[in-house]
């Protein structure tokens, strides 16, 4: 399973949520980071790299998806209109 489609789209959603651009950066560098520790990890065989990079990709899509509920305009959704 790839994770890049759906932390694109989570990304996406906290930007139209209007969660704060430094948000939106931060889960986008440590989604990044993480990849990238995960392939250093595949590529030399080491599974603490492996592990770390997972790790922190999940991290990330956690934190998205937190913000994306915090951020969420709960007001439009239960509006009685």
């Amino acid at each position: 399973m790839e994770y890049i489609p759906i932390a694109a789209i989570l990304l996406v959603i906290m930007e139209m949520n209007g969660a704060e651009v430094w948000m939106v950066h931060l889960c986008g560098l440590l989604l990044m980071a993480g990849r990238l520790v995960h392939y250093y990890g595949l590529r030399n065989r080491e599974v603490r790299w492996r592990r770390s990079g997972m790790a922190a990709t999940y991290l990330s899509l956690i934190l998205m998806v937190i913000a994306n509920i915090v951020y969420l305009p709960w007001d439009i959704i239960f509006s009685l209109h």
